[in-house]
């Protein structure tokens, strides 16, 4: 007999081959190929213009040190370029190049088009529901993170 999966693991595991199956489709609209992380930083930066790194590596959920790997690769492409901020020389501004911008439409396009394809299928009001759900979500889990955070530096300092 199979057991039923719980509601949050069924969860997980929709996002999880949602945005795998995302990345199939679109992949081949790529040159140079990227990875989902690569294209979720030039997203993030695009949209943004400029972020600072450990910013981004807080909404990727990844170490700064791996982070530094990856922005090494974009930079050699010339999509994004680091610079110091002006306001803290221990941080590193990234920002988009004139290159990202020409690479955008191959980029978010092809997405985009994907994205609007598949969401045909709902409502306005249905995607806006969804869409609010998942951002409570992900606010929810921010909170629980930088609570854990805080929780485990006190059971250190004790």
């Amino acid at each position: 007999m199979k057991q039923e999966e719980s509601p949050e693991l069924k969860l997980l595991s929709l996002l999880q081959r949602l945005l795998r199956r995302l990345w199939q489709i679109s992949l081949p609209a790529f040159k140079p190929r990227l990875t989902y992380t690569e294209l979720s930083i030039l997203m993030l930066v695009y949209k943004a213009k400029a972020a600072r790194a450990i910013e981004l590596a807080r909404m990727l959920g990844i170490p700064p040190s791996t982070l530094t790997g990856i922005l090494d690769r974009l930079e050699a492409q010339k999509l994004i370029k680091r610079s110091p901020s002006p306001h803290d020389r221990r941080c590193l501004i990234i920002s988009a190049t004139p290159r990202l911008a020409e690479f955008k439409h191959k980029l978010f396009n092809p997405l985009k088009i994907i994205i609007s394809r598949a969401l045909a299928c709902l409502p306005a009001n249905r995607l806006n529901m969804i869409n609010h759900e998942l951002e409570e979500l992900l606010s929810n889990l921010e909170d629980f993170s930088i609570k854990s955070s805080d929780e485990e530096q006190k059971s250190n300092e004790n």
